[in-house]
């Protein structure tokens, strides 16, 4: 009579093996990071991810993705993922699979006790503090565009959000610094094209004091806002409120009226600046010529 111990051995090594991959199915695991592409050409797909994994199951392909980062290759889907013991786990996805998206949350973890998003932040938010776009050492401010971005739906960085482009054909980040509700500061990094995540984020400057704007007890609407900005001369405007709400800094802007700093619609034609804002509960309108200079409040 043949040996039924092999038969036995083989049952049960298959058996492990799917009560492993019903534990790690079973198991969350927190969004790190996550990209998608082939060889070294890869994209950050982290935030569309973390967003992905909120809903049902997705497959991996260039329209979930956002994009084709190499036309023509096999292209994968790499996740790093942590659970709540701090343990990190890579996971692959052939291009075409489906991502369980039970297996994972679409918020970063990073050590908080319980399960804390982020550390136990505010539900996972952060209050952004700075914010600044370009590449190199040409980086333009745009603290106040990212403030008011991040109260609507998630954003693309690129040259038309952030109101500006600090260096012309160059590959340009987005960088924020942010806070959270018990002070910890965290930088996050992104590359142009790429989306933020709007609701990780507050869209007012905390200073640990009980205050925004680094005023403590100042309201948000105290600070100085861009509400509308045009440029130009005759039919020809170009709204340009996002670029001159990107200058301000600490509540005040002091600039040249040129085309170098705005652009220019109307080559060879004296244009005019025309700017509405709002300043310490007050509305307020300014009109300055080519040439002259533009200060705030």
């Amino acid at each position: 009579m043949r040996s039924q111990r092999p038969l036995r051995v083989g049952f049960a090594l298959v058996f492990c093996a799917f009560l492993l991959a019903t534990s790690a199915a079973a198991q969350t695991w927190w969004v790190q990071s996550a990209d998608y592409g082939a060889g070294n050409r890869r994209q950050d797909v982290t935030n569309l991810v973390r967003r992905l994994v909120s809903g049902p199951n997705f497959t991996v392909n260039n329209q979930t993705m956002g994009g084709d980062p190499f036309v023509g290759a096999d292209k994968t889907l790499r996740i790093k993922g942590r659970d709540s013991s701090g343990a990190i786990r890579d996971f692959n996805y052939g291009e075409g699979a489906t991502v369980n998206s039970a297996m994972f949350r679409g918020t970063q973890w990073n050590g908080g006790g319980n399960g804390d998003w982020n550390g136990g932040n505010n539900g996972g938010q952060w209050v952004v503090q700075t914010a600044d776009y370009g590449a190199g050492n040409r980086r333009q401010d745009v603290t106040n565009t990212v403030n008011r971005l991040v109260n609507g739906p998630d954003f693309r960085v690129n040259n038309t959000t952030m109101g500006i482009d600090p260096w012309k054909g160059a590959d340009k980040t987005l960088r924020i610094v942010a806070r959270d509700s018990r002070g910890q500061q965290r930088d996050f990094s992104y590359k142009e094209g790429s989306t933020v995540n709007s609701a990780m984020f507050r869209g007012s400057g905390w200073n640990g004091g009980g205050g925004w704007n680094g005023k403590p007890g100042v309201p948000n609407n105290y600070a100085l806002q861009i509400n509308s900005a045009r440029w130009g001369s005759g039919s020809r405007y170009q709204d340009v409120t996002a670029r001159l709400q990107g200058m301000v800094r600490n509540n005040r802007l002091t600039m040249r009226v040129t085309p170098q700093n705005l652009g220019d619609p109307t080559p060879g034609v004296s244009k005019t600046l025309i700017v509405n804002y709002s300043y310490q509960g007050s509305q307020r309108s300014v009109n300055r010529v080519e040439g002259e200079t533009l200060s705030l409040p």
